[in-house]
C-alpha cells in the first residue's frame, strides 16, 4: 500500500487498494513535515481508513519499509516517538474484519512508489478505477504484465 518519498524535509506517500488484483481505489498523501516513517505510517492509516469504508472482510497491506514493518508486526515501544501512528493502525486493525501485513521489495510496489513521488507537485486525492491519475496509468498496465523495475545496488 503505502510508499513514501521525502523531498526536502516533507514527506509524502501514496496508496492502492486493489481485489484480486483489480484497482478499486488509490491515494495520495502530502505529510509536511515528515519523515519517511511518518508518512509510510499514515500511508498505511489512510489506506485502511479507505479500505474500511469499503466493508472487506480481509485485507492485506504491503509495506516496503522494514522500519515500519516492524513497529506495526513486532513490537512498537512505548517510548517511541511514533508509537500514537502505530496506535492509531492498532485500533483500525482492531475493527471488525482480518488485517495481515505484508514486507515487500520496493521493486513490486512501483505504482504506489510513483503516487508517492508524484505527491509533492499534486494536491492531496482519493481516486477509483474510472478516475486513474494519468501518470500512473503505465506503472498499472506493467503491474498487470509483472514487468517490475531493477534493483540497483
Amino acid at each position: 500500500m503505502p510508499p513514501c518519498h521525502n523531498h526536502n524535509g516533507n514527506s509524502a506517500c501514496g496508496g492502492l487498494i486493489r481485489e484480486d488484483g483489480k484497482l478499486l481505489k488509490g491515494f495520495t498523501l502530502r505529510i509536511s513535515p515528515g519523515n519517511p516513517l511518518i508518512a509510510e505510517l499514515k500511508g498505511v492509516i489512510t489506506g485502511l481508513e479507505i479500505a474500511f469504508t469499503m466493508k472487506p472482510g480481509n485485507i492485506e497491506v504491503d509495506i516496503d519499509s522494514k522500519e515500519a514493518f516492524d513497529l506495526i508486526t513486532l513490537r512498537c515501544p512505548a517510548d517511541h516517538p511514533n508509537v500514537e501512528l502505530v496506535r492509531q493502525i492498532f485500533s483500525l486493525v482492531s475493527q471488525n474484519w482480518n488485517v495481515s501485513f505484508n514486507l515487500i521489495m520496493r521493486e513490486s510496489n512501483c505504482c504506489a512508489d510513483a503516487l508517492a513521488k508524484r505527491s509533492h507537485s499534486m494536491p492531496d486525492l482519493v481516486f477509483d478505477s474510472e478516475i486513474v491519475p494519468n501518470f500512473l496509468v503505465q506503472f498499472l498496465k506493467n503491474d498487470v504484465m509483472g514487468i517490475t523495475t531493477p534493483r540497483l545496488v
